[in-house]
């Protein structure tokens, strides 16, 4: 099973393997949008995630945090 991170890259390489030139400053910021897209989608899933988890008793945001990663599998 392949992850996101080898997801993205095979298609990153189909899209663009028949330009002439590869240009580094574009291949660094296109990777920095799409690290930006998978911490956006994090942050969502987990304020989402939050606002519908109510826990027994009172517990840190880092406590959240870590039930939340184990819950997704992250």
């Amino acid at each position: 099973m392949k992850t996101e991170l080898e997801e993205a890259a095979e298609k990153y390489i189909e899209e663009y393997m028949w330009e002439e030139e590869q240009d580094p400053w574009f291949d660094f910021m296109e990777g920095a949008k799409w690290q930006m897209d998978k911490q956006e989608e994090f942050a969502i899933g987990f304020a989402e995630w939050c606002l519908n988890y109510i826990p027994e008793n009172i517990i840190t945001s880092k406590q959240l945090l870590e039930i939340y990663k184990k819950e997704k599998g992250l």
